[in-house]
């Protein structure tokens, strides 16, 4: 009734050496494969990472560090000491580059280096060669890795930290279960190593603590179940994580010794040292307690799933979670636990970065300045990937043992696969990663700096103008002699005590010791304002750059009034500001501005061809909008002061100082356009409506000015006022593009001026073809003074 089987073949009779030996022989096989292929990714990551690499500074705080490294200084909190020390040596070595090529070279190799070891490990746990690779390439060519990592900033290195203790998490679960590896001091190797590995990735990014608590925990009940624990072991493994952290060291050495411009905190005493360790002076131990925002971590969940679909494919996040769901199945049982370990890891990692971000994530700067700190849980993304691709591929296999298929469908469906990802990630990210030829930050920097006067005293914006300008200063040898003082950083004692100590009194002299307004004298501090410290230092000359500071303290604001220059903006007081205007040589300040070869930022509407040929960050859109509405805004006071010219019973001096002002104005506002239109070949908007993209403010004010002259010149009247119209016509076309830039009532004004040129274009073309010379009604000055 059944069919008859066929007898079992006998087969070779092995003795236990010959299996020994075979073992072996397969292991050395699997490790050289192993080897090879974290080789290969190695050298092709690395080789794609530094081909693409930033010849210079960057924004963020790239030119924090690396003026801290040129100088041996001390970033901002934690102090990075291992970054700082192995930046030094990338220094040293490549002396003759830019040393921010050399500080970036340095994050370029090591995340080359993780992209290997994520492969190891994929391989070590699949034994797969295609999802290793899968793993390791879909982590390395993704976006944000790839932009962090060709860079001068210390995220390369915590990945690489990250990587690092998960693999050897998973040499400490092989060990364990090996009774021979444990019974030798290969255990204590490996538990060492592992506990020396967390003291040194504390010493790059502390908020790696949570993998290091989890890995550890887990680490030390394994110790415990299997009864590996000793009292020996213990204090080695206390003894390794001390050694991990010695670089530490560096921060009261460099802080009481540096004369380098880049010292942040007080490292006079152990507590001053942890102050800054724990980074109390950066306000991360209490965002969370005084925030208002409810619903901030709600948000920040959702923005983080988005981006983390949209910037690795669904694909690979579905793969992440087979994954984590069936990955244990095909492992060996030691490393289930491990598994399980990792994902509770990753997730609580997710949701602690979701609770303390209390930021408005979804402003772009803040967005980019966030998502750095999401690396962490993309090493597990893609080690998880890694894992659900090898489950699908044995799932394939399986099926293929209980069909009749001819043909290797699990290998050749997962080669595909990795090599369309890799295709369609290098295709979808070289235009925005490939940061070669930009030089935009060093450039900006460069330029704001080069028109001040000797000796001024320089306030930025935010922290990453102060940056760029210490790294100009300190690198790159511009500018010394400019003393820079960073707002901000005056409500904290360390730092008011150090520019006291740094700048002569006849040369910067600061009345007080904490900026703190409306405080009373306490704890032997003298409070001081903005308003104080400009009426101290009232005989030299102060500067803004790029923006007023006034969001933290408006006491200098009714006393004093910030004017153009170049890209600053000078304090006067307000009987200076509207003196007598030396064109040449007020206009002298600002032609470092003009020569800048970024087209103004396209809108979302635009399809044309982009003829920058990398993509902008949020600090690279920042400083060229600086630059470019830097040119506006020096031709803007030109007209203010025009309007409010007013020589003492001199009608005659009035109009003529008016007429040089708003002259003056119209022929650089058209010179403007007529440079940026030769410079630069894209438009936007269609036939008849192709403009050049310009801030909309620039037709509005030329407009403007072209109104005023035509009452100024009766015999050109008809073809002034019919140019305003056209300019007029341009502005409001513009203003449709570039939405939210010009307030409601600044269109108001716009159209009731626009709205009275008609009738006198209409009244004087009238008299022109009837040849009578009457006069039109002029648009009313009321109107025009808005510019």
């Amino acid at each position: 009734m059944y069919p008859r089987q066929k007898p079992r073949r006998q087969g070779k009779k092995y003795s236990n050496t010959d299996v020994a030996h075979a073992l072996v022989e397969k292991a050395l096989e699997s490790s050289y494969t192993g080897f090879l292929l974290s080789g290969s990714c190695l050298f092709a990551v690395s080789a794609l990472y530094v081909s693409t690499l930033h010849p210079t500074v960057a924004g963020g705080n790239s030119g924090e560090l690396v003026s801290a490294i040129y100088e041996w200084g001390v970033p901002h909190p934690p102090g990075y000491p291992i970054y700082i020390i192995l930046g030094k040596i990338f220094q040293v070595l490549f002396q003759f580059s830019d040393p921010a090529w050399a500080v970036g070279l340095l994050s370029a190799l090591t995340g080359g280096a993780a992209g290997s070891l994520l492969c190891m490990i994929v391989y070590r746990l699949t034994s797969s060669p295609c999802s290793s690779v899968f793993a390791a390439l879909s982590f390395a060519l993704s976006r944000p890795v790839w932009t962090w990592s060709i860079t001068a900033e210390i995220f390369a290195l915590n990945n690489l930290f990250v990587v690092m203790i998960v693999l050897w998490s998973a040499n400490a679960a092989d060990t364990i279960k090996t009774e021979e590896k444990a019974s030798s001091g290969t255990l204590q190797k490996v538990v060492c190593q592992i506990w020396l590995l967390f003291g040194l990735s504390l010493c790059n990014q502390t908020k790696i603590f949570v993998y290091v608590i989890f890995i550890a925990a887990w680490l030390v009940l394994e110790l415990v179940f299997e009864k590996l624990l000793s009292v020996r072991l213990a204090l080695k493994m206390v003894g390794s994580l001390a050694l991990g952290l010695i670089p530490y060291i560096y921060l009261p050495i460099a802080g009481n010794f540096s004369k380098s411009q880049v010292l942040w905190g007080d490292h006079s005493s152990i507590g001053g040292v942890l102050f800054h360790v724990f980074r109390c002076d950066y306000g991360s131990c209490d965002s969370r307690i005084f925030s208002t925002n409810k619903n901030c971590m709600q948000n920040n969940l959702v923005r983080h799933s988005e981006r983390t679909v949209n910037e690795f494919t669904w694909p690979v996040v579905l793969l992440a979670v087979i994954g984590t769901l069936c990955g244990h199945r095909f492992m060996r049982r030691h490393f289930r636990r491990l598994l399980l370990v990792w994902t509770v890891m990753v997730l609580v990692y997710i949701i602690f970065l979701a609770w303390h971000c209390t930021s408005n994530i979804e402003k772009p700067y803040v967005f980019e300045m966030t998502e750095r700190y999401w690396l962490q849980s993309d090493v597990m993304l893609c080690l998880f990937a890694g894992l659900g691709l090898s489950v699908v591929i044995k799932w394939f296999q399986f099926g293929k043992e209980h069909t009749r298929l001819n043909f290797n469908v699990p290998s050749r469906l997962g080669q595909f696969f990795t090599a369309a990802l890799i295709a369609y990630q290098l295709q979808r990210n070289w235009p925005q990663c490939n940061q070669s030829q930009n030089t935009l930050m060093r450039d900006f920097a460069r330029q704001a700096l080069a028109v001040l006067p000797k000796n001024a005293i320089v306030l930025p914006e935010n922290d990453m103008m102060a940056m760029l300008y210490s790294y100009s200063q300190v690198c790159d040898k511009i500018r010394p002699d400019i003393r820079l003082l960073v707002p901000a950083s005056l409500s904290l004692p360390w730092y008011v005590k150090r520019i006291k100590s740094k700048y002569k009194t006849k040369d910067l002299y600061v009345p007080g010791d904490i900026l703190a307004v409306g405080r009373q004298k306490t704890e032997d501090m003298l409070p001081f304002t903005l308003k104080h410290l400009f009426d101290a230092n009232s005989d030299k000359k102060i500067f803004f750059c790029s923006r007023p500071v006034w969001y933290f303290d408006n006491s200098w604001i009714n006393h004093y009034q910030a004017v153009p220059y170049g890209l600053c903006r000078q304090l006067l007081k307000p009987d200076k500001v509207h003196s007598k205007i030396d064109l040449d040589e007020y206009m002298q300040v600002g032609q470092h501005i003009y020569k800048w070869n970024v087209p103004y930022k396209l809108p979302p509407v635009f399809t044309g061809s982009n003829p920058i040929k990398f993509r902008l960050s949020t600090s690279d859109e920042t400083v060229s909008d600086v630059l470019w509405k830097g040119r506006e805004h020096m031709i803007a006071h030109i007209m203010k002061a025009a309007i409010q010219v007013n020589p003492k019973n001199d009608e005659a001096g009035k109009i003529q100082e008016r007429l040089r002002l708003l002259t003056f104005c119209y022929q650089k506002l058209r010179r403007l356009l007529e440079v940026e239109s030769k410079k630069f070949s894209v438009r936007i908007g269609a036939f008849p409506h192709s403009l050049l993209p310009v801030p909309p403010v620039w037709y509005r004010d030329l407009a403007f000015t072209t109104m005023y002259i035509s009452n100024t010149k009766p015999r050109k009247r008809l073809e002034y006022a019919k140019e305003a119209q056209r300019y007029f016509a341009i502005f409001f076309h513009l203003t449709e593009i570039y939405k939210n830039e010009i307030s409601k009532e600044d269109m108001r004004l716009a159209k009731k001026a626009a709205s009275q040129i008609d009738p006198v274009i209409r009244n004087l073309t009238k008299n022109q073809q009837t040849g009578k010379k009457t006069k039109g009604k002029s648009p009313s000055k009321k109107s025009c003074r808005h510019a």
